[in-house]
């Protein structure tokens, strides 16, 4: 993007991927040859520092985001090994109680007990 001189665009003007083409210039300027840009492309410096350090900073902001997500995925991965020892816990006693039931309904049948119903003991 060239400016002739007179045609500064505005700092809202700048798309974000011109302000970062721009640092990348300036960065790479010595002091003399950034103010020479500065003036030629018609921002002023207070403002190539705001979008330098905005540019740090949301560089610095994905590095932490990545290692948060890193630490979430860790815990959620330790979330799941726990719920499922307890799906496998609760499945066991899921099934000894299954395994009780169908016994406890059998036993008089292998005993040769007849059962007695509650409502004949409650007459």
């Amino acid at each position: 993007m060239t400016t002739q001189p007179g045609t500064a665009k505005r700092e809202s003007e700048w798309s974000p991927q011109e302000k970062l083409e721009f640092i990348t210039e300036a960065m790479s300027c010595s002091e003399k040859d950034l103010g020479a840009l500065l003036r030629r492309r018609g921002v002023h410096e207070a403002t190539y520092q705001q979008w330098r350090q905005a540019a740090l900073t949301g560089l610095t902001g994905a590095e932490k985001a990545s290692t948060m997500s890193r630490k979430e995925r860790r815990e959620q991965q330790r979330r799941v090994r726990k719920l499922e020892r307890e799906l496998r816990r609760k499945d066991k006693a899921l099934a000894e109680t299954a395994a009780l039931l169908v016994l406890q309904k059998k036993l008089p049948s292998i005993l040769g007990v007849e059962e007695k119903s509650t409502l004949q003991s409650s007459e």
